[in-house]
């Protein structure tokens, strides 16, 4: 029995604590923490013997899950406080021995088929690597949106070839705006090329070129509704490298030819590579200024031409300017007016859409009957020469000698090849992307991707034949998409 004084229960109590650490630490005993005893209220308490030692709660109330664990030992404890549990070395080697030992007298089998079954698997494992790599080298070569795009496209390939059939009545107007809608852009390109490269590319180049690259490109292309024709930004640049050809006294159509080769080269990787995908960065008024500038460019060569018959006129005969002016203003304002009559007051919906769709060309047919009639032929309004035989400018031939330069300046080519194909990327993409559009509610997927490797494709035939460069025609595009849709009268929105 301990005093009754304080230090006695001092000395008691730090006795007590040094017994619970020590045992704590080295784990030989079950230890855990207990009430104190509630009825120790007197001041003094009889030591008793029991298997368990208790101490005050007080003193360890702080360390709680601590105090829990520590009743495992040591290694126990520090294998808690690092997250795994420790395993003796006899079992790992107990298992490696296990998995290392042959199997003898009747498990002859056995180890057959394990053998067996890992050299299959070795075999397997090698064909999948082999794969992996010829994936991954395909993979280099050709993107997934391409796939992609390839994929979709075969699935409605069928399709885009039998739909024209089921609707003639609208296929037929269309196909005879679309024809003059695409022939009006290669005479009047072609008689500014052949002004400016002094009959080198000609009217009968550019119709040729028209219409070979536009039947290929609705072959190979994913988006047939866009149309493909000579442009303004691609006349400039062809007018810009005949005169450095000119200046620099070098020859102009092997130069011509690779610069198109390098290009084609440039937007088939592009193409193959995904580079179309890009085109969903550019917004609607990206889409809307390059349009003003195709449309502004077009208004320009209509006035530039009306003036060269003033400026040319003889003045003799100053009534054939007034006259071609007087045909040009009519042919515009009765085809403006009949394509859209459609929405006029007049007549029932069958007979507005009638004169919609046979109204454009039917003009075309009256005027020029118009400027063949002895009244309006005599004061000589220009028209169309062409020659009465096929044949290219300066009477070459159709194919371009491509070793007519040395190897330096065909790899010198690829520089001014690397701006003719950004200017194709835009003009392209933003041409199908006009086509591809919400608003025009396409039901076929898009892919701007295959659309690129086949005008790349197209540029590669025509710089062999020297015939001038193509590229997407957003006009004639959305002529084609307007020609071929149905509309229906809304009664709530007039």
């Amino acid at each position: 029995m301990f005093r009754h004084d304080d230090d006695n229960r001092l000395n008691a109590s730090r006795l007590l604590l040094a017994i619970a650490v020590a045992v704590s630490i080295t784990g030989t005993c079950a230890f855990s923490p207990s009430s104190w005893h509630q009825g120790n209220q007197g001041g003094h308490r009889p030591m008793t013997t029991t298997s368990r030692t208790t101490v005050p709660k007080s003193i360890f109330s702080r360390r709680g899950s601590t105090w829990k664990q520590s009743r495992r030992g040591p290694k126990q404890w520090i294998a808690n406080k690092i997250g795994t549990r420790t395993t003796p070395i006899t079992q790992h080697l107990k298992k490696s021995l296990r998995a290392s030992v042959t199997p003898l007298e009747g498990n002859t089998s056995d180890a057959d088929t394990t053998t067996a079954s890992s050299d299959e698997q070795g075999q397997q494992l090698a064909q999948s690597n082999n794969i992996q790599c010829k994936k991954s080298l395909l993979d280099f070569v050709v993107s997934q949106d391409f796939r992609h795009d390839v994929k979709n496209r075969m699935a409605v390939y069928g399709s885009d070839w039998v739909d024209g059939f089921k609707d003639m009545k609208k296929c037929i107007p269309a196909i005879l705006f679309l024809y003059f809608a695409c022939l009006a852009p290669a005479v009047s390109f072609g008689t500014i090329s052949s002004l400016i490269t002094h009959n080198t590319l000609g009217i009968v180049e550019y119709m040729l070129s028209t219409s070979l690259s536009g039947m290929v490109y609705s072959i190979l292309c994913g988006q047939p509704m866009a149309f493909i024709a000579p442009t303004g930004l691609t006349l400039a640049f062809i007018s810009g490298l005949y005169r450095f050809c000119t200046l620099k006294g070098l020859p102009f159509f092997p130069i011509y030819s690779w610069v198109g080769i390098w290009t084609s080269c440039l937007f088939i990787g592009l193409g193959l590579g995904g580079a179309g995908s890009l085109i969903r960065f550019c917004t609607r008024f990206t889409d809307e200024v390059f349009n003003a500038l195709l449309s502004l460019n077009f208004i320009y060569e209509a006035v530039s031409s009306m003036r060269r018959n003033f400026v040319e006129a003889d003045p003799s005969n100053l009534t054939m300017p007034f006259v071609s002016l007087s045909i040009a203003w009519g042919t515009w304002f009765l085809t403006a007016r009949t394509a859209a009559f459609e929405y006029s007051r007049f007549f029932n919906q069958k007979v507005r859409t009638f004169v919609k769709d046979f109204g454009p060309v039917s003009v075309f047919v009256a005027m020029s009957l118009l400027n063949m009639q002895r009244a309006i032929n005599k004061f000589g309004v220009p028209t169309l020469a062409v020659p009465d035989s096929l044949q290219l400018a300066g009477g070459r031939s159709l194919w371009v000698s491509l070793n007519a330069i040395p190897n330096s300046m065909k790899l010198l080519c690829g520089l001014p090849a690397i701006l003719l194909c950004g200017l194709f990327f835009m003009d392209q993409n933003i041409s199908v992307r006009v086509v591809n559009k919400e608003e025009n509610n396409l039901k076929k997927p898009v892919a701007y991707n295959l659309d690129m490797v086949a005008l790349g494709l197209v540029t590669l035939g025509l710089s062999f034949a020297g015939l001038p460069w193509m590229c997407g025609a957003t006009v004639q595009s959305l002529n084609h998409v307007r020609a071929m849709t149905e509309s229906r009268f809304n009664k709530e929105t007039g």
